[in-house]
């Protein structure tokens, strides 16, 4: 094994791997809105200074503001950072491979293994922040800081199906087809219960089928529940189905088990969820590279028993 050799392996793909999550990543490119490190997260915090009462929606408000500034931050800094000590340690490798640095080839281990060791730590807190964001935080939401505060942009939660409410009876024991149209969350009462979470962006139901559109858009009398139980056609609000005590029904008399909303015309989501996927996985193969440089750079620096060119 050439110790020199392996050391400019891995602060090379330190590199080039940095930049791909640079180039993918879904915060740098602004995929998940054109707010995150820009508001003014301060704002809210001396709103929450200021005002009396019930404060909660604020608190989670400015939570959520810091969350994006770090992760906007971090998405940047951690592998720009990355890059240039990269950058710095294949090029002494490389200086060393060519027979032009024997002389400082314990001094290049050790810059390897102090940068290795930087990089190892930031990579790390990056997987972790963004994976968490990822798999916790609610897709698209962003804050509208205003003299009134507010959340929006959220992608609300779906049946599998593709319907947003199903109707259900108000005593499935008995005969009676009274009942309530709900939603796939009507019975969480978390935070941000109605909005789907960015991992689960790459799900069919938020992105364009080409089979559901068809059927939504062409109505087929032996499929009526992909086509006219559509929210829209039967000119029906919010506020107008969760009030509603019964069954809808279509032009031509069809119930309505489950009403439809527009089906989606891109895969605007599936893209940001293979983006955001992607930068993770590269940033895990970095963390590997952070420990090969980082090894590599203390076998260079305590002599041992490795050849070298």
């Amino acid at each position: 094994m050439n110790k020199t050799v392996m050391f400019l392996l891995f602060s090379t793909c330190m590199v080039i791997l940095s930049v791909a999550i640079i180039a993918v990543g879904p915060i740098t490119n602004k995929l998940v809105g054109d707010t995150w490190g820009y508001q003014n997260c301060a704002l809210l915090s001396d709103k929450i200074k200021l005002l009396k009462g019930d404060i909660t929606k604020l608190k989670r408000m400015k939570n959520l503001c810091y969350s994006q500034k770090a992760m906007y931050d971090m998405e940047y800094t951690s592998f720009i950072i990355n890059i240039i000590l990269g950058f710095v340690c294949a090029d002494l490798a490389l200086i060393v491979y060519l027979g032009y640095g024997k002389d400082f080839e314990i001094q290049t281990g050790v810059i390897g293994l102090i940068a290795g060791i930087i990089g190892f730590i930031l990579t790390l807190v990056y997987i972790c922040y963004s994976g968490y964001i990822f798999t916790q935080d609610a897709a698209y939401q962003n804050i509208s800081i205003t003299n009134n505060p507010s959340f929006y942009g959220c992608t609300e939660k779906l049946y599998s199906n593709w319907a947003k409410y199903k109707f259900e009876l108000d005593d499935p024991k008995t005969s009676t087809t009274f009942g309530k149209y709900i939603t796939e969350y009507e019975t969480d009462r978390s935070d941000d219960a109605n909005c789907i979470r960015y991992k689960d962006l790459g799900k069919k139901m938020y992105n364009y089928n080409s089979e559901y559109y068809k059927k939504y858009k062409n109505y087929n009398k032996n499929n009526p529940v992909e086509s006219y139980c559509n929210i829209n056609i039967l000119n029906l609000d919010d506020a107008t189905i969760k009030s509603f005590k019964g069954i809808h029904k279509t032009p031509d008399n069809k119930e309505c088990e489950y009403l439809f909303e527009e089906p989606e015309v891109d895969n605007d989501k599936k893209y940001l969820f293979d983006r955001w996927l992607a930068a993770l996985i590269l940033a895990c193969i970095v963390l590997v590279c952070n420990l090969g440089l980082a090894f590599f750079g203390f076998m260079s620096c305590s002599n041992f028993g490795v050849s070298s060119i």
